[in-house]
């Protein structure tokens, strides 16, 4: 507190004003309230006093930063008090604060908001924000940043005026009311929609909403990303993997037919040959003289490597394209090769086939009979087995073919791992043809493959 004259000299003044200001009393009684300001200053503060005084201009409250006569520099809150004595003098009761502390709270407070709004202005990203509501209906945008005013070329004041639903598309209300009822039993949704500009073109965007609170308000905060360059490189990559796939299909069926005509010609010119060669041996043989009987004998002895050529052609060319399957279909080449397969390894086989026709295309049946002969190889090579069980079955429109083994089990990361070269062959026979496949293993128990083709 200080009591000051009409010619602003100090009366008297607290124990508080004078560790205020870092003097004494005996240093501001008597003396002008000047002296506590920087001598810079003191003469305009003088002058300010008494103008304020002889116009009755001086405010009864003021807040000022003063440099005092230390060189400190301090913020005030000023309260001014007029009043009267006995023998009529005025005199002017004033009392001071310190608020510094305050006003530098606040100052912080202003540049973390101006920082905070060019972070909120300039995010790559559109923020809006509404109010949250009970009823799941947001209502208009509280506020929005410049990101999101560019992006839908509406003014912010123009949105302002607007609700979400006012830039979504209304076949996607429905989507967006899923999305905010998430809200009310979770802190985040996140989901994908389609705004619209205000020249009305659609823009795909990937919407984060999250509550929190605004001056105790429930708020919601959209954060909202244009996907519009991420949509066009999946699309991209869609296509080149349909491209690919088209591919893989294509070089399977050259290889099919390759195969199949390689068989053919192998089955047929070089059984011929064979067949031929055998027939003039034995003429030959039979025109020999008794004394050459030796010659004979060796003629004979050729007849075995002859038949042991002859099985070989038949092996080799069953394998590169057995003609049952095209000859009796894929239930037949199943429980051909099934029965081969047991002969050759020992693992018992048991086949529960269909027994009437596989009504499937050529190009699926050939697909279906080499993903059962890699499941084999597999289940001989890995699974360390000694029984597997092979079912075909009609269901619906689909035929599903299952191999289930007894050995070791697949895990996952052999099922995933980029190695699995033959999984991946699997897969890919399958899904060029649109259909699916499915492995799961058991540690200690065995694998389950199942496939299913759609017949049609």
């Amino acid at each position: 507190m200080r009591l000051v004259d009409m010619q602003g000299r100090i009366v008297a003044c607290s124990d508080a004003y004078c560790t205020l200001t870092g003097l004494p009393r005996e240093e501001l009684v008597g003396q002008t309230l000047t002296v506590v300001y920087h001598p810079n200053a003191r003469e305009q503060m003088l002058h300010i006093f008494k103008k304020g005084l002889q116009s009755g201009s001086l405010p009864e409250a003021e807040q000022l930063k003063l440099r005092l006569w230390d060189g400190r520099k301090i913020w005030l809150d000023i309260r001014h008090t007029h009043f009267a004595r006995k023998d009529s003098e005025a005199y002017l009761w004033s009392s001071f604060r310190d608020i510094s502390k305050i006003k530098r709270t606040q100052k912080i407070r202003r540049d973390n908001e101006k920082r905070l709004r060019l972070l909120f202005d300039r995010a790559a990203d559109a923020i809006f924000l509404t109010p949250f509501s009970e009823d799941f209906r947001p209502g208009a945008f509280i506020e929005v940043n410049d990101t999101a005013s560019k992006r839908l070329l509406y003014s912010k004041e123009e949105l302002s005026r607007l609700t979400p639903y006012s830039v979504i598309p209304a076949k996607l209300y429905e989507k967006l009311n899923q999305a905010l009822k998430k809200l009310h039993t979770e802190a985040t949704a996140v989901f994908q929609l389609q705004l619209l500009r205000k020249d009305k073109r659609r823009i795909p965007v990937e919407i984060s909403l999250r509550r929190f609170k605004l001056d105790h308000q429930e708020t919601i905060v959209w954060v909202v990303r244009d996907i519009t360059q991420r949509k066009q490189v999946e699309k991209r990559l869609k296509e080149t993997s349909s491209q690919l796939r088209d591919l893989a299909s294509r070089i399977q069926t050259v290889r099919e037919e390759e195969r199949t005509m390689i068989a053919r010609e192998i089955h047929d010119e070089l059984g011929q040959v064979l067949t031929v060669l055998k027939i003039q041996l034995s003429l030959t043989a039979n025109k020999l003289l008794p004394e050459q009987q030796e010659i004979k004998t060796r003629i004979k002895s050729t007849y075995g490597l002859l038949d042991n050529a002859v099985e070989a052609v038949q092996r080799i060319s069953a394998k590169l394209r057995p003609g049952i399957l095209d000859e009796l279909g894929l239930a037949a080449a199943v429980e051909w090769q099934a029965q081969d397969f047991e002969k050759h390894t020992g693992i018992h086989c048991k086949c529960s086939l269909l027994s009437e026709p596989v009504s499937l295309s050529a190009e699926k049946s050939t697909a279906v009979f080499r993903i059962f002969q890699e499941a084999l190889t597999n289940a001989a090579r890995h699974a360390d087995a000694d029984r597997v069980s092979i079912f075909l079955k009609n269901r619906n429109d689909k035929m599903i073919l299952e191999i289930i083994d007894n050995g070791c089990g697949i895990n996952k990361t052999q099922i995933n791992s980029p190695k699995s070269l033959g999984i991946l062959g699997m897969r890919e026979r399958v899904v060029v043809l649109g259909g699916s496949m499915e492995i799961n293993g058991v540690p200690g128990k065995g694998t389950h493959i199942k496939v299913t083709m759609p017949r049609k």
